[in-house]
């Protein structure tokens, strides 16, 4: 719980430090993934791009749970510091109203954009699978949805970068703090649609943040913010995957 003694300084601060991590998490994972994908190139030689599609994600989660280590180890946190708990009948509750809710965010926003005319930003992913038209990557990262892809955000994001901002900021503040950062890093995955999709799209992924952030703060369990985010993640993957095998229009485009 923020101090009513903290300074305009000590928060600027707190927040330009959680911007940093934030960064750090997104660009660093990235980086060090580099030489584990190496790694198995060298070793297994050529990859399908599905194959290697999934190799760069599991490497680049990797990479973020060890700068989440490297953040324990700065701070001297120990594991009591990794709110990870089963989830109780009521937190599971809270899994699903947070799923129902981001779900019926998406279909409002896919109306919205449909009758005004604009055009929400295709996740990278989307881009990829056209060009290789491997569309099997979807059903994998619906897969690695649950093991990988939320467990790590969720890990690196409500629970280190949200989590920072408690100790000078209300953890109401904190939690729509972080969910703005975790939107702002997002830009590069999205930037490639042009900046009207872009600014589309960030409001929703703004959104996403405050349920899974909203969901961390009155539980105080990670779970519960993995479960929806993975949940959402992998149905909109399986989704996407549903439009190009049976050719039809256009997918959602929102994927996190």
């Amino acid at each position: 719980m923020a101090s009513k003694r903290v300074t305009d300084n000590q928060r600027l601060r707190a927040v330009i430090l959680a911007g940093g991590w934030s960064l750090v998490g997104l660009l660093g994972s990235e980086l060090l993934a580099v030489p584990l994908i190496g790694t198995v190139l060298f070793v297994a030689g050529p990859l399908s791009d599905t194959v290697y599609y999934s190799v760069t994600m599991v490497a680049s989660g990797i990479g973020m749970v060890a700068l989440a280590g490297a953040y324990f180890w700065l701070h001297d946190h120990t594991v009591d510091y990794l709110d990870v708990k089963w989830p109780s009948l009521r937190e599971i509750g809270y899994s699903v109203l947070g799923f129902l809710a981001l779900f019926g965010a998406l279909i409002v926003v896919s109306l919205l954009t449909q009758a005004l005319g604009v055009q929400t930003a295709d996740h990278n992913v989307t881009q990829i699978v056209e060009e290789s038209g491997s569309v099997e990557i979807y059903l994998v990262l619906a897969v690695l949805s649950f093991l990988v892809i939320a467990p790590v955000e969720e890990l690196f994001y409500r629970n280190i970068v949200q989590k920072s901002l408690y100790e000078t900021f209300s953890p109401r503040q904190a939690v729509v703090i972080a969910s703005g950062l975790f939107a702002l890093i997002h830009i590069p995955v999205y930037l490639t649609n042009g900046l009207g999709p872009l600014l589309t799209t960030l409001p929703f992924l703004f959104v996403l943040a405050l349920v899974l952030g909203e969901s961390y703060r009155r539980t105080r369990n990670l779970t519960v913010p993995i479960l929806i985010h993975a949940v959402f993640n992998a149905v909109q993957f399986l989704y996407q995957y549903l439009v190009e095998v049976n050719d039809l229009a256009t997918g959602t485009g929102l994927l996190s």
